[in-house]
């Protein structure tokens, strides 16, 4: 009989369950921002508008180097979990 790790269990049944959470509540989000938007005033609208447009427009560049820190910083502690581990 092979030997459950409860605690390996643990983690993957509430990754799976708060990945699914943050993934409906962010499409509840849009969904009601988005039917705002069409039961707003002219004046909340263009607001809403003009928000969802500066989102879109931001570049990428700007946040390259912390990316690529976040990124960094990611590669070290799976290398050390993994001396950890091993």
């Amino acid at each position: 009989m092979p030997e459950i790790d409860l605690f390996s269990f643990y983690r993957r049944l509430l990754l799976i369950i708060l990945g699914s959470y943050s993934v409906i509540r962010l499409m509840l989000f849009i969904w009601r921002w988005q039917a705002d938007s069409l039961a707003a005033g002219r004046h909340e609208a263009r607001l809403r508008q003009w928000v969802e447009v500066s989102v879109l427009r931001v570049r990428m560049r700007r946040f390259t180097l912390s990316v690529l820190q976040i990124a960094l910083l990611t590669a070290i502690l799976g290398y050390v979990i993994w001396l950890q581990v091993g």
